[in-house]
C-alpha cells in the first residue's frame, strides 16, 4: 500500500517541530553563542522544509490523479525486499567497516542500492562516487570523526 507524499510529510512536519521545540530546551555553552540543541535545531529545519516539500508534491499528485483509476502495485514481495534493503544494508556496513573501511564500503553499498532499485548502473556509479565523497570530506574533514580506514 502506497501512502501519500502529502501525509508523509506531515508526520515529519510534526516531528521536526517537536524536535525543534526539544532542542530550544538544551543548554548553551558558555561564552559561546551556541549550545548543544544547535546541530538538532539546523536538522529539524531542514527536516521542516523537506516535509513542506513532501506535502506541496502530495497534494499535487492527489489532485492530479483525483478520479483516475489506481496504478497497478508491485507484488508485495519486492516491495518487502525494497523496505528491507536499507536495515540490511546498515548490517552489512557494521559487519565489514573495520575489514574494508569507511570509503570502499561506502561506494559499494549506495552503488549496490541506487542500481539495484533503478537499474541505472552509471548514474548509480557517479552518484556513488560523489556520495561517498561528500560525506567523506564533511565527516573526515570538516567534522573531524574519525571515519574507519582499510588496515591494508
Amino acid at each position: 500500500m502506497r501512502i501519500n507524499d502529502a501525509l508523509t510529510g506531515l508526520i515529519l512536519a510534526v516531528g521536526s517541530i517537536c524536535l525543534l521545540i526539544y532542542a530550544q530546551t538544551l543548554p548553551k555553552l558558555s561564552g559561546l553563542p551556541y549550545g548543544l540543541g544547535t546541530f538538532p535545531s539546523v536538522i529539524a529545519c531542514g527536516l521542516l522544509l523537506g516535509s513542506v516539500g513532501l506535502m506541496y508534491s502530495g497534494l499535487r499528485q492527489y489532485l492530479a490523479n483525483k478520479g483516475q483509476a489506481k496504478k497497478v502495485r508491485q507484488p508485495w514481495l519486492v516491495a518487502f525486499a525494497y523496505a528491507m534493503s536499507v536495515p540490511a544494508a546498515i548490517v552489512v556496513y557494521m559487519m565489514f567497516e573495520s575489514w574494508l573501511g569507511f570509503a570502499p564500503l561506502c561506494f559499494v553499498i549506495v552503488f549496490s542500492m541506487i542500481g539495484w532499485l533503478t537499474q541505472r548502473w552509471k548514474m548509480a556509479a557517479l552518484v556513488a562516487l560523489s556520495t561517498t565523497l561528500v560525506m567523506w570530506l564533511v565527516f573526515a574533514e570538516v567534522l573531524q570523526v574519525p571515519l574507519p580506514t582499510m588496515p591494508f
